[in-house]
């Protein structure tokens, strides 16, 4: 059980097929049309939406899709002096 603010690795799995869920149905699209426009099979897309078991290549491909792979990527992007620090390590 979880009883800290920070969700589990599963959570935010399960999360993440909600708002793709969410995002498809905001654009008006079924699963058969992102499954097309993505290239991501429609039963992945629903395994995805249901459980939140999504390769990573086929997660971009959605994210990329329905607008959004900009705003993914820069969730791992580094701050300047983080980026800058490696001029400095031997």
């Amino acid at each position: 059980m979880n009883y800290g603010v920070e969700k589990t690795p599963k959570e935010m799995m399960l999360l993440l097929g909600e708002r793709v869920r969410t995002l498809r149905k905001e654009q008006k699209m079924s699963r058969q049309d992102l499954a097309d426009r993505s290239g991501v099979p429609a039963p992945t897309l629903r395994k995805f939406e249901q459980t939140g078991i999504i390769s990573l290549e086929s997660l971009l491909k959605l994210t990329k899709t329905l607008g959004r792979l900009e705003e993914f990527v820069s969730l791992l992007q580094l701050n300047d002096l983080e980026s800058k620090r490696y001029l400095f390590d031997d």
